[in-house]
């Protein structure tokens, strides 16, 4: 419908989750590296509560809520995209929008 594509495979975050030790860690990596290679102007944040990648709120940005491997992607996404807006603000499915700086 935009006429865009997807810079990466991982157009929500809940693959990240599925899997244990160093395949999650691997993809963790390769989506990092789709974005470095082919960053999108905007992300928007289609959490999912039980699986947070990070909050909207510029006050924990960088502060990774998962192990180890997961703090390059965290720091990237800190360094390079600011908070925009929120979509529906007012209901429980909010989605935080992020543009790149």
């Amino acid at each position: 419908m935009s006429g865009r594509y997807a810079p990466t495979a991982y157009f929500n975050e809940r693959p990240l989750y599925l899997f244990p030790g160093e395949v999650r860690a691997s993809q963790w990596e390769e989506l990092l590296r789709d974005l470095e290679n082919d960053p999108p102007q905007v992300i928007i944040d289609t959490r999912d509560s039980a699986l947070p990648f990070i909050s909207g709120s510029k006050k924990e940005c960088g502060i990774p809520k998962g192990p180890a491997y997961t703090v390059p992607l965290y720091q990237y996404f800190c360094d390079n995209y600011r908070y925009e807006t929120t979509i529906n603000p007012e209901f429980s499915d909010a989605w935080p929008i992020y543009r790149r700086r």
